[in-house]
């Protein structure tokens, strides 16, 4: 299995909280448990550790249930059909990045195909850094 971002590399173990391979230099050892450095920034930012033993990580870390998660089908079919207006971007609250798309056809048609990889292998996360259901 390769790292979800260095293709290169191999992975070494997923992430507790969205799951997906990343290599050695992209995970962070917790309490013996994995973390990317996107869900290891948002426990800092909300002032949580990580649960010794848990095996319901999405329920700790503030991922709470009643959060409402965007859907990973609804993004890639905005992306797919309207991705070079950057519209999946404005659906999972990265309104800074959707202008971006806006003005420059998907970054160039380049950004709006990087999108598309990216919420199919299921990399690409909501503006508060939790990932897409």
């Amino acid at each position: 299995m390769k790292c979800s971002i260095h293709s290169d590399r191999e992975a070494l173990s997923s992430c507790e909280t969205c799951g997906v391979f990343f290599c050695e230099g992209c995970l962070i050892d917790v309490e013996d448990k994995f973390f990317c450095k996107n869900h290891v920034a948002v426990l800092i930012r909300n002032n949580h550790r990580p649960p010794k033993y848990s095996h319901h990580y999405h329920n700790h870390y503030n991922f709470s249930s009643d959060y409402p998660y965007k859907s990973r089908i609804v993004a890639l079919l905005l992306c797919i059909f309207l991705g070079y207006l950057g519209i999946h971007r404005f659906y999972t609250g990265k309104v800074g990045t959707g202008i971006l798309y806006l003005f420059t056809g998907g970054l160039f048609v380049f950004g709006w195909f990087f999108d598309i990889l990216r919420i199919v292998s299921g990399g690409f996360l909501d503006a508060n850094a939790r990932p897409l259901r």
